[in-house]
């Protein structure tokens, strides 16, 4: 619940390719009452099915790809160069279109691209606290910033880390 009341906190929420096409997320605020965020996907090369949860009509979705500049429904194809930083490509199309605010939520080749570039506020880190995993990705590592406060929902630890 906590993680759909900060997407509706949030004018979008962002996702890269593989995330859509392993989870496939609504990323909706479905378990929280308020408004369903722009979803923004990078799919450079399109190779995400039309059929998945974000194409729906739930929310607008905005798709940042290197081949098309369409519009379909409340789904949007957005063109970029490959030949430039995609990050600040998409941030600028984003303040074009007057999107304040953007929730990276996955996944974490997209996060690190965030951090790397230190184009980042505030980072939310949940561990939960019961579980221990033997295998699984590393998660994405930062090297600013500074832990701001700590809270915990039932096994599930919640740092929050300042720019």
């Amino acid at each position: 619940k906590k993680v759909h009341q900060w997407r509706s906190e949030e004018s979008s929420i962002m996702v890269g390719t593989n995330t859509v096409l392993s989870d496939d997320p609504s990323l909706t605020t479905r378990f929280w009452n308020g408004k369903n965020p722009t979803r923004i996907i990078i799919d450079k090369s399109l190779k995400i099915s039309k059929e998945k949860k974000v194409f729906d009509d739930e929310a607008t979705t905005l798709v940042f790809n290197y081949l098309e500049e369409k519009n379909a429904g409340s789904n949007h194809f957005l063109k970029i160069s490959s030949e430039k930083n995609s990050i600040n490509q998409i941030l600028l199309r984003l303040h074009e279109m007057q999107i304040q605010s953007v929730l990276v939520e996955g996944g974490a080749h997209l996060i690190q691209s965030f951090l790397e570039q230190d184009m980042w506020d505030e980072a939310r880190i949940i561990t939960n606290t019961q579980l221990f995993l033997a295998e699984g990705l590393p998660a994405p590592v930062f090297k600013h910033g500074h832990l701001g406060k700590e809270a915990s929902i039932d096994d599930d630890l919640i740092q929050y880390y300042y720019h």
